[in-house]
């Protein structure tokens, strides 16, 4: 399958999904600059689409240039924060993950330049390496999009896998990632 091809299949996807609707409005009044869909549901949408995984849910993470100091939500909108320390708004059965570049850990960590190049060659895992660009509505990252084709999860970043490890444990196994999709894990 061609770039071109899940990148259609992504935007049509995303075309009917009011969720994604509601929380991609709810991004554009809280940022500055460039907006990226990034995580679970991304893979697991085109894992979906392409082979029948388990569908995602209804939550997600998005990078941004930058997040505005005062935050504006819609009435019913709860901020709380990650652990990372990044604002996690819900309303409902509905969350977003807002995450400005510059406090990503894989990227402070190593010292880098805050860009979604530097973002996707320092996730953890391989599944993971890969982003719908929004405002130029297409998908980046031969490495997860490689992951994705293949069907195999592995280890992007190692000492991002294994400082997110020590977090969350078992939960964060190259193993359960690749069981969860259906996919082969690699070494």
């Amino acid at each position: 399958m061609t770039k071109e091809k899940l990148n259609s299949i992504f935007i049509k996807e995303l075309s009917s999904n009011e969720a994604y609707k509601r929380a991609l409005g709810v991004v554009r009044k809280n940022r500055s600059g460039r907006i990226w869909l990034i995580g679970g549901f991304v893979f697991r949408t085109l894992a979906y689409k392409l082979y029948g995984c388990k569908s995602p849910r209804k939550d997600f993470d998005f990078i941004v240039e930058d997040i505005i100091k005062l935050l504006i939500l819609p009435k019913g909108w709860q901020e709380l924060e990650t652990k990372f320390g990044n604002p996690k708004l819900k309303k409902d059965n509905l969350v977003i993950d807002l995450i400005s570049l510059s406090n990503i850990h894989s990227i402070r960590a190593r010292n880098m330049k805050p860009t979604i190049k530097n973002f996707l060659s320092g996730t953890p895992l391989t599944i993971q390496s890969i982003a719908f660009d929004v405002d130029n509505q297409r998908l980046i990252g031969k490495i997860g999009l490689r992951s994705l084709k293949d069907k195999t999860v592995g280890i992007n970043n190692r000492e991002e896998y294994k400082y997110v490890y020590r977090i969350y444990g078992d939960l964060y196994s190259v193993k359960r990632f690749a069981n969860s999709l259906g996919f082969k894990e690699v070494r």
